[in-house]
């Protein structure tokens, strides 16, 4: 979960290093704008919003919810 006090040179520094660890996928969640960003490489990233699904394929093949199942669990 992205905060406004996270610095994002920090966060981006540990993606690269959870990817050339072997991490599959990460999910950048920004709460006040209800966006989900899902990396599944260093370089590639599909912004997910509203009724958009987030999948954590391949990693948990059955994890898909949509944005607004995620910030519903708040």
């Amino acid at each position: 979960i992205i905060s406004k006090n996270d610095k994002m040179d920090e966060v981006e520094e540990k993606r690269l290093e959870y990817f050339k660890a072997g991490v599959q996928v990460a999910w950048y969640i920004f709460p006040k704008i209800r966006l989900v960003r899902v990396f599944t490489s260093a370089k590639q990233s599909v912004d997910c919003m509203t009724s958009d699904i987030c999948s954590a394929n391949p990693a948990i093949p059955d994890l898909a919810l949509s944005v607004d199942e995620i910030f519903a669990i708040d």
